[in-house]
């Protein structure tokens, strides 16, 4: 075992980190789950710690993940590719509301004076996440793209929304559907859910030959796609 190294428990991976330390800590950060112990640990009592707190990660990453979501009204910051960005209010001579997004900023025009009710941050809510839609569409489409011309599976549509329960649908109609959210995570992340709902065109279930096929073209997919547990 090397001073860093992924374990993985159940589908879900931990970073776990030897050191010089007498105690074990357990975190999460940036949507990762990580695990502090002892250089002398041996790995049989790191995967019974693992094994007690696999709730706990869980847990505590679907909170991590759920933080993401836009909230104007109580965050000053918004997820993009992974990033977290600042929002940044300007106050102008103008008469309406007006929003600049794009992988790097979060611009929010705003006329000089006004106060901010709830309606006001419900609407700009609502075109924020028309241009996350968008903007979500330009990554989405490109891995797609990527992984059509790799596997040379087609799907015969491809929807672009919001959705809770998923992050990506493959029906048997072969119309695949991408949850927009994708887009607060990172490049990696897209094209992972790309690949596994393209997979799908060719084995409708999560069986041991669906498995070998998204390793085929993505080998890390585990460790990848851990970060959307």
């Amino acid at each position: 075992m090397t001073d860093t190294e992924i374990v993985t428990i159940n589908g879900l991976n931990v970073i776990v980190q030897r050191g010089k330390i007498k105690n074990t800590y357990f975190s999460i950060k940036d949507g990762k789950a990580y695990m502090k112990v002892s250089k002398y640990c041996s790995k049989e009592k790191i995967m019974e710690m693992l094994e007690s707190k696999e709730k706990w990660y869980r847990k505590n990453l679907q909170k991590s993940h759920e933080s993401r979501e836009i909230d104007l009204k109580n965050k000053e910051y918004i997820y993009i590719l992974g990033n977290k960005i600042k929002i940044e209010y300007i106050y102008e001579d103008r008469t309406t509301a007006k929003i600049l997004l794009n992988e790097n900023e979060c611009k929010i025009l705003l006329p000089k004076g006004i106060i901010l009710t709830d309606a006001h941050y419900q609407k700009m809510e609502k075109k924020l996440d028309s241009l996350v839609k968008s903007l979500s569409g330009k990554y989405i489409y490109d891995a797609m793209k990527k992984y059509i011309a790799l596997t040379g599976l087609t799907p015969k549509e491809i929807k672009i929304g919001k959705f809770k329960s998923f992050w990506g649908n493959c029906s048997s109609k072969k119309i695949i559907k991408m949850n927009q959210k994708l887009i607060y995570y990172g490049i990696p992340q897209i094209e992972y859910v790309c690949l596994h709902e393209l997979t799908h065109l060719r084995y409708m279930n999560h069986q041991k030959d669906f498995w070998e096929h998204v390793k085929k073209y993505m080998p890390e997919y585990k460790q990848i796609s851990s970060v959307l547990k």
